[in-house]
Formats: structure tokens, sequence, C-alpha cells
């Protein structure tokens, strides 16, 4: 569809990127589009588990943002 990248999720409701919906958006993706772990990323483990695993871009809201890097 021309798509760059899909995202787990906005984090507005629930919690947001979760491993095993990163993994099965990874799995699915395949390296055709970009993936995108959005939501409940509050501090720099989360942050770095989902860059391990092959996300391409993180979603961290403008309040959480400076949590990751205390």
């Amino acid at each position: 569809a021309g798509a760059d990248y899909v995202k787990t999720s906005t984090g507005f409701l629930g919690e947001g990127a979760t491993v095993e919906g990163v993994t099965a958006m990874l799995e699915a993706a395949k390296g055709r589009i970009k993936v995108k772990a959005s939501g409940g990323v509050r501090n720099i483990e989360t942050a770095q588990r989902f860059v391990d695993m092959g996300v391409d871009r993180l979603g961290v809201g403008y309040a959480s943002t400076s949590e990751l890097f205390r």
C-alpha cells in the first residue's frame, strides 16, 4: 500500500508496545516495511530492548522522553 512503517499503538489506551506485539509485527513485516514501537516506552531499558529486537523507530511521548535519559 506504500506505507513507510507500521506502529504498535498510540499508548493512549492500553499498555502500548509489548514484546509479543512487536515480535509479531517484525515477523509479519519480514524486512519489507519498518516497525515502530510506540506507547509504553518509559525507560531506556525498554527502548533498548525494542531497538535490539529490530524496530526502526520508537514512539515516546513528550512527557516520558526526559525519563529515558536520566
